[in-house]
């Protein structure tokens, strides 16, 4: 479920995100180069720009009805459990310090001391 959670959160910042439409960001001196007929898609303001506007989601399935079939018709939920397999295997947890161990021990601590009243 966290996996899916995270996916639909990243979706969700995707879209909810402050739009720029500074003269830069929305590419006018680009487009003026290039001039009427020209491509965009080799331009460097594009490469700049693209990855940032178009959300790329990691288990959900974008590909049309017949590619997702002649590549398995793997389900999305079959998708998230891989992922959140490999997620397990590869992560590794950076250490705490000190300090913060001490003060977790010590909400734990003061937690079961509230359960047992």
């Amino acid at each position: 479920m966290l996996v899916w959670q995270d996916e639909v959160i990243g979706f969700v910042e995707s879209t909810l995100r402050e739009l720029d439409f500074s003269d830069e960001a929305l590419g006018f001196d680009p487009s003026l180069a290039v001039g009427p007929g020209g491509s965009f898609i080799g331009e460097e303001h594009t490469a700049r720009h693209f990855r940032r506007e178009i959300w790329q989601p990691t288990v959900l399935d974008r590909q049309y009805y017949q590619a997702w079939l002649d590549e398995g018709a793997v389900s999305t939920e079959e998708r998230v459990v891989a992922k959140r397999k490999e997620l397990l295997a590869t992560h590794e947890v950076e250490p705490v310090s000190g300090e913060v161990e001490q003060a977790l021990t010590e909400i734990v601590a003061a937690a079961r001391r509230e359960l047992v009243k």
